[in-house]
C-alpha cells in the first residue's frame, strides 16, 4: 500500500521494513526497537518482516508524537 505525494507526484510507501528505515531516517536497528519497547512507534510483524509506518517515524521525528494517524 503507497500514498501519492501531492508535490511530486511520487509514491510514498505507507510502510517500510525496519532495515529500510534504518537507512531513510538514519536510525540504528535497536533504536528503533527501543521506540518501539517504550510505546513511541508500533512494530507491525507480518510473518519474519517487521515493518513500521513511514507517516508515525516522520511525525516522532518531527516532534508531533501527539497528533492522531491520519
Amino acid at each position: 500500500m503507497a500514498g501519492v505525494s501531492e508535490n511530486t507526484g511520487e509514491v510514498k510507501p505507507i510502510y517500510v521494513r525496519v532495515s529500510r528505515a534504518q537507512e531513510v531516517f538514519g536510525l540504528h536497528r535497536s533504536t528503533i526497537y527501543r521506540l518501539s519497547a517504550r510505546g513511541k512507534i508500533t512494530i507491525h510483524k507480518l510473518g519474519a518482516v517487521a515493518l513500521v509506518r513511514v507517516d508515525e517515524m516522520e511525525r516522532l521525528i518531527e516532534g508531533r508524537t501527539g497528533e492522531a494517524a491520519a
